[in-house]
C-alpha cells in the first residue's frame, strides 16, 4: 500500500475481510471500498465474486484491487475462471491487483 497509494486513491476489498488489509490502506490515506463476497446459496455452492459489481465499483480514482487466496476468513480459493476474469480487469489503466496468496 505504501508503494502504490497516493492520498485519496481507492482500494477495493472484499468482505468479510482480513482487518490488516484495510488498516494498511487507511494508514496510507487510501479510501477503502468494500464489496461483499457472494456466499454459497441456491445459485452457487461456494463463495463467489460479483464481477458486475466489481466493474461498476472501479473508478478513475481506483488504484488497487486487493485479493487473497485462500480468502481470509472464508477459505475461498480462486478458480481458474475467476483468475482469468481478474486478469482481464487488471488491464484497466492505472489499476493494480495486489494478490496475497498463501501457498498450500
Amino acid at each position: 500500500m505504501c508503494s502504490f497509494l497516493e492520498d485519496g486513491q481507492e482500494v477495493i476489498m472484499f468482505e468479510p475481510a482480513f482487518e490488516f488489509y484495510f488498516r494498511q490502506a487507511e494508514i496510507f490515506d487510501g479510501k477503502v471500498k468494500f464489496l461483499p463476497l457472494v456466499p454459497p446459496g441456491p445459485k452457487n455452492d461456494e463463495w463467489t465474486y460479483d464481477f458486475e459489481a466489481i466493474e461498476k465499483t472501479i473508478t478513475d480514482k481506483t488504484k488497487i484491487l486487493m485479493l487473497n487466496t485462500p480468502h481470509n476468513p472464508t477459505g475461498k480459493v480462486l478458480t481458474p475462471q475467476e483468475a482469468e476474469r481478474f486478469a482481464a480487469i487488471a488491464k484497466k489503466p492505472n489499476l493494480i491487483i495486489v494478490s496475497d496468496e498463501v501457498k498450500l
